[in-house]
């Protein structure tokens, strides 16, 4: 038996917009209470031992795995984190996982108390798109030597772009899969349609097998 782990970002709320001038320029509805209720509705359909927490830092996220793991004495087949992120990262309110934070977040610690096929899947926009998401997945596999799971795409209720990289892999979804390309330079990130490769649901719980 083996734990599934869920944080998001709960500093993602409703604010005022800044405008040009510094004045409020609207209000913006975070993701915050949409992403609680999908961790309650994962709680329902899930058969397995679960737990999910909002976080505000990284740090926050991987201390609350960690916890878990300790205090039940079992070990953890899959972390997802729910946020924003692009091109070679994510992020959990203030703070960041890139190839740059690899040596400053306690990854090590995670990796000791996942089993040998666990996955940590990245649930958020764009994080395996472009050049440096190829090499942020790639890194971040090595790094954990576990599998890694994200997306290519900007992802809402739709989520496309969903790859998986194991350590000592080479990514194996094109170049340009979920990105505008212009004069061969990345300019926008696509947002995820129900056509685009790879796309699974935001109410789908699991990877599909071979992604």
């Amino acid at each position: 038996m083996s734990l599934r782990l869920v944080v998001y970002d709960a500093t993602d709320r409703v604010g005022l917009r800044r405008g040009r001038d510094g004045g409020a320029a609207g209000v913006e509805v975070g993701l915050a209470p949409a992403w609680w209720a999908g961790t309650k509705l994962h709680a329902l359909l899930r058969r397995v031992p679960y737990r999910a927490r909002g976080v505000s830092s990284w740090e926050e996220a991987l201390a609350f795995a960690i916890e878990a793991a300790d205090t039940t004495g079992l070990p953890i087949a899959e972390l997802q984190a729910w946020g924003h992120g692009g091109w070679g990262y994510m992020d959990l309110g203030d703070t960041r996982l890139s190839t740059r934070a690899f040596d400053v977040l306690p990854l090590d610690a995670l990796r000791a108390r996942m089993t040998e096929d666990a996955q940590l899947w990245l649930r958020c926009c764009s994080a395996f798109g472009g050049r440096e998401g190829r090499r942020f997945a790639t890194a971040l596999a090595t790094r954990m030597q576990r599998r890694v799971v994200s997306h290519t795409f900007v992802i809402g209720i739709p989520q496309s772009g969903t790859h998986s990289l194991l350590p000592g892999q080479e990514p194996r979804w094109p170049l340009e899969e979920g990105v505008v390309i212009r004069d061969g330079e990345p300019v926008r990130a696509k947002s995820s349609s129900f056509f685009a490769p790879n796309t699974v649901s935001c109410l789908r719980l699991d990877r599909p097998a071979g992604w």
